[in-house]
């Protein structure tokens, strides 16, 4: 039976001023804008190094490359400078980023929590595969648990949180047909991180831990079954045109962050560290509705239909997600991901993670 191609629904102002009025918003913007011109004024001339994300990601070329090259230059009036490169372009993974960021041989660079998640298990407790379904459920857990992703980092990368974002829902891109939870036994598929391992193996799968870069030609020789990524980066990688199927497996949202060498920053003016904050808030803000509008389109760009304005037209075939298969999915993350998750990351980490994650978790 063929495979059913599903797109989705387009995600669905005015008035004059005059007068008065008008004068009264425009010296408001005047005033608004003061104390970031003036604090751009103080601001020491600083170049960073930073390694951002993955070149063909729209996080990275809609994001953080314009956000480097551009943003930061204006906002501080030439002050603020960054050469940039990318994860992709340096051939290394995430864990060997945040080596970078830990020796300072980067100032700054962007991962995933969960690259790392076998080496320091704390920094994926919001980034555990079939933990959050939407971004916005994903961003009260990442903002509930900020202060332990900061201070994690710091102790174990000698690194200061500066943002973090999710991206489009993680997907599986497969070769041939995929037309069920069941389907997925027996098939090598990509993973990034412990606990994504942790849930293909109770799915009956073989992970396949590779660096993102090595995605297509392994699944062009056949080495791999399916790879998973964002719906959306995947579709921008070109990996539609060596797989054929994109299922929906409701891994849930990811989340992308961006540290900072911790003795580059304190060695910062309280001035510019202030810019930066803000400049990353700002940052983080864009990713997150950036996110937004990847969910919109991914599946749309997937099947070659519009709306697909930040992705490619592929043809591939789009298969939802059996509802029928959902208790057998929850089962696997409640006993097979939760369980490692916690054996990994210790009896204080569990607690605590059980205190400000839980409560936001369905059926924890």
């Amino acid at each position: 039976m063929k495979n059913k191609k599903i797109a989705p629904q387009p995600a669905n102002h005015g008035g004059k001023v005059m007068g008065s009025k008008f004068l009264q918003i425009c010296v408001a913007a005047v005033l608004i804008g003061l104390p970031s011109m003036s604090i751009a004024k103080d601001l020491d001339h600083t170049e960073l190094n930073v390694v951002a994300g993955v070149s063909t990601m729209n996080q990275y070329l809609l994001g953080e490359k314009p956000f480097y090259e551009t943003v930061i230059v204006e906002d501080s009036e030439g002050a603020v400078s960054a050469n940039v490169t990318s994860l992709d372009s340096l051939n290394i993974g995430g864990t060997d980023v945040m080596r970078l960021i830990e020796s300072g041989a980067t100032d700054i660079g962007t991962s995933a929590f969960a690259y790392f998640g076998n080496e320091v298990p704390a920094a994926s407790g919001v980034d555990l595969p079939g933990l959050f379904s939407t971004l916005d459920e994903l961003r009260a857990g990442v903002d509930a648990y900020r202060p332990v992703l900061d201070k994690t980092l710091a102790e174990q990368y000698n690194a200061k949180l500066l943002g973090v974002w999710g991206i489009s829902n993680i997907m599986v891109f497969c070769r041939g047909e995929v037309t069920s939870l069941a389907d997925l036994k027996g098939k090598n598929i990509r993973s990034y991180g412990t606990m994504l391992s942790a849930l293909y193996e109770g799915l009956g799968a073989n992970p396949i831990t590779l660096a993102y870069a090595e995605v297509v030609p392994a699944l062009e020789r056949g080495t791999l079954d399916c790879a998973t990524t964002g719906a959306l980066s995947g579709n921008v990688s070109k990996w539609g045109e060596v797989s054929d199927t994109l299922y929906q497996l409701p891994i849930g949202p990811s989340n992308w962050f961006t540290a900072m060498n911790l003795d580059r920053w304190s060695a910062l003016s309280p001035e510019l560290q202030t810019f930066l904050a803000a400049e990353f808030t700002k940052l983080e803000d864009r990713q997150w509705e950036l996110a937004r509008r990847e969910n919109i389109e991914a599946l749309s760009c997937a099947a070659g239909k519009q709306p697909c304005t930040l992705g490619v037209l592929d043809d591939m075939t789009v298969v939802a997600f059996d509802e029928a298969d959902m208790p057998a999915f929850r089962a696997v993350v409640k006993t097979k991901v939760l369980p490692v998750w916690f054996e990994l990351c210790g009896a204080e980490c569990e607690a605590t993670w059980r205190g400000i994650v839980g409560p936001l978790v369905h059926g924890d």
